[in-house]
């Protein structure tokens, strides 16, 4: 075995390197109820929807933390020839509460437990601010 490693997509046999969510043009947000005891909806724009998002910071920082776990063993994904973790961010759009995962992941890992998520390699070379630029855009392209 070379290192924990899981399939570069988990929905769709390798078309994708993350979890894509059919999502609604718009998603609906409770408001408070009106004066007849009904609740009353409005549309989120894109802005609201992405504003949860965890900082570049945070992510940068998660990644730094994961490259010095990297092992020469250690494979992110199955084709890869350079070593590295597989790293799995899971986010809720409503509550901007997060979390993440890294390896072997068959979907008990605390990341699946949110509707959105972003997979990504992270290898000795990699540049993490840049890393987390790309966590940030598929995390926000599967939340609008």
């Amino acid at each position: 075995m070379r290192g924990e490693t899981t399939p570069k997509s988990v929905s769709n046999a390798g078309a994708t390197s993350t979890r894509r969510i059919d999502t609604a043009a718009f998603a609906l947000t409770a408001a408070p109820t009106s004066k007849l005891g009904k609740t009353v909806h409005h549309a989120k724009t894109e802005e609201e929807m992405t504003m949860n998002l965890p900082t570049i910071k945070e992510l940068a920082g998660l990644c730094k933390a994961v490259k010095r776990d990297i092992e020469d063993d250690f494979l992110a994904f199955d084709e890869d020839e350079q070593p590295g973790i597989q790293l799995t961010i899971g986010w809720d759009s409503e509550t901007g509460s997060w979390s993440y995962q890294t390896g072997a992941n068959c979907y008990m890992g605390s990341a699946y437990f949110y509707p959105i998520w972003a997979v990504i390699g992270v290898y000795r070379r990699s540049n993490c601010r840049d890393l987390a630029r790309e966590l940030q855009n598929e995390l926000a392209e599967q939340a609008w």
